[in-house]
């Protein structure tokens, strides 16, 4: 049994000479681990028939788009011809299982995610320091891919062309996500299969006290429903209890 929690972070730096193919169209929808921009991964992410994920929390770079010049997006605050750090991607950050967006607009219709100024990474002292906490979090069961997807509004093309400039040094960072996620393997992977199909929340806590309860029952049958009914029963007052003392 193993509870494993996984970070990932991705960065879009500059490469030197400015080329518009090495990084994103404005509008692009592009995967942090394997769309070919920044830090990449050599696979997609595919859970394993042992394995569930709980996807818990992410964040991406800050800003928004701001009035145009010359019909392009242009970032306030810029050293015109100077100055490249104060140029913003205004970043959405998109959660896919399999080939289905998680967020979506209030007309059920695929959106690009959460923006950036909503779930601002890296924390400083100008943003708030917290990420966006998924509640509840996505779950990724086995033999599902999953994937986080991020798109930039804003053209950097366009500001290059604005700006007069013509490189951007490999020490600035254009955008970054963060991605935070719980990975549960083997029999950990299947106590929280269980607590998913009796609606109960997936987190390490839960898990822990779950695989508690079963242990003080020696001899238990898993396969025993009334004494998974007995456990869920029993988790549902407890927390029940944890509220009202709360309260």
């Amino acid at each position: 049994m193993t509870v494993r929690k996984q970070l990932y972070e991705w960065t879009l730096k500059g490469l030197g000479a400015f080329d518009s193919d090495d990084y994103p169209k404005p509008g692009e929808e592009v995967s942090i681990f394997t769309g070919g921009y920044g830090n990449n991964v050599t696979e997609a992410n595919l859970i394993r028939e042992a394995n569930f994920v709980v996807i818990h929390q992410f964040g991406s770079t800050p800003g928004v788009v701001v009035p145009s010049v010359a019909g392009s997006f242009i970032a306030s605050g810029i050293v015109t011809g100077v100055n490249l750090t104060g140029w913003i991607p205004n970043s959405f950050v998109q959660v896919f299982l399999d080939t289905t967006g998680y967020f979506q607009d209030p007309q059920n219709v695929f959106s690009g995610g959460i923006s950036g100024e909503a779930t601002p990474y890296p924390a400083t002292a100008a943003v708030r320091p917290d990420n966006y906490q998924l509640s509840p979090p996505v779950y990724i069961l086995p033999d599902q891919t999953w994937d986080i997807r991020v798109t930039f509004m804003n053209d950097l093309a366009a500001f290059m062309a604005d700006e007069g400039l013509t490189t951007i040094p490999e020490t600035t960072i254009l955008g970054q996500v963060f991605v935070q996620y719980w990975l549960f393997n083997g029999s950990d992977a299947l106590i929280a299969n269980t607590l998913l199909d009796y609606g109960i929340d997936v987190t390490v806590d839960n898990v822990e006290w779950f695989r508690r309860q079963l242990l003080k029952r020696e001899g238990l049958d898993d396969e025993t429903w009334k004494e998974y009914l007995e456990l869920a029963d029993a988790y549902r007052k407890m927390e029940e209890a944890r509220d009202e003392h709360l309260v």
